[in-house]
């Protein structure tokens, strides 16, 4: 590895970047192989407790209500329970068309992964039932407090990456679509990939494995220079920035998620709690992501 740089020249000036526009991100299923298709060879160990993931063929709204859509790495609805708990989910449904591809949705228990509490397939479609979130990724980029510093961007760098890692090593796939507004955040500082479902009916392999990485060095550059992300530019370019930081970003290209969580850049992040701030402001100041319409029964 190589030496670590100063830490002083590792904060930035707080200056504002602008907010990026919010998409509304569709499940696409025109690239899901076959559920009969094993896995890719990135699998490393088998997840132990497998076998105790809530998946059934049932109607979801027979045990959820709907309350109101809402953009949390793409459409979905917030729900609640139908029991004196009412405790509250987040549901997005995927349309397969035949129930044999619930073999494809195993147990996922990762810190840095969205829970998946139920699949449920029900006429055509597999209802995925995940924890609830609070803001995505690009939102705390361009909040009123300004561009991140070192330390924060390495922060949720990090988290991200043991992500990534459980995802490659664990359940033996590549995400595919790791991206700003498919890692999400809560109040409580938690830092999470979403739409693990949906990768598990894709099973991408091996060979976008490195791409999941390579998206953490785009989501820095998106982050500290925008300009550049959406000229498509691949390295930081309008410094001057901490060594460390420019050369963790190019390395995202070409090394392992061993190598890359060893780096020293990472050494900078004091864990996620330090974003609570941006992650409460994004939350409060958030618009255009929820539809409120007609009460859906």
């Amino acid at each position: 590895m190589e030496p670590s740089q100063d830490r002083r020249v590792s904060t930035f000036p707080r200056t504002n970047v602008g907010q990026k526009p919010s998409t509304k991100r569709a499940f696409e299923t025109s690239n899901i192989r076959d559920p009969n298709v094993g896995h890719g060879k990135l699998r490393k160990s088998a997840a132990k407790d497998t076998e105790s993931v809530q998946r059934k063929e049932a109607d979801p709204w027979q045990q959820y209500q709907r309350l109101y859509k809402l953009n949390l790495a793409g459409q979905g609805f917030v729900i609640h329970r139908k029991d004196s708990t009412f405790s509250e989910y987040f549901s997005k449904e995927v349309k397969v068309n035949r129930k044999e591809w619930l073999s494809r949705i195993t147990q996922v228990s990762h810190k840095n992964i969205v829970i998946l509490h139920e699949s449920l397939y029900h006429d055509g479609n597999i209802y995925f039932i995940y924890e609830l979130m609070d803001v995505y990724l690009s939102q705390i980029f361009s909040t009123p407090f300004g561009r991140l510093k070192a330390y924060e961007v390495a922060s949720w760098c990090h988290e991200v990456l043991e992500g990534i890692e459980y995802i490659h090593q664990t359940l033996g796939f590549a995400h595919g679509d790791v991206n700003s507004e498919n890692v999400l955040l809560t109040m409580s500082g938690s830092i999470k990939i979403a739409n693990i479902g949906i990768c598990m009916l894709q099973n991408i392999g091996q060979d976008r494995a490195q791409n999941d990485i390579r998206s953490v060095g785009r989501m820095v550059i998106e982050c500290l220079e925008p300009s550049t992300f959406y000229r498509k530019g691949e390295s930081l370019t309008l410094g001057p920035w901490d060594p460390t930081l420019s050369k963790f970003v190019e390395h995202t290209k070409s090394w392992s998620i061993y190598d890359i969580l060893q780096h020293d850049f990472l050494k900078l992040s004091p864990g996620p709690n330090c974003l609570k701030p941006y992650i409460r402001l994004a939350r409060d100041t958030m618009v255009g992501t929820v539809e409120v319409g007609e009460a859906i029964a």
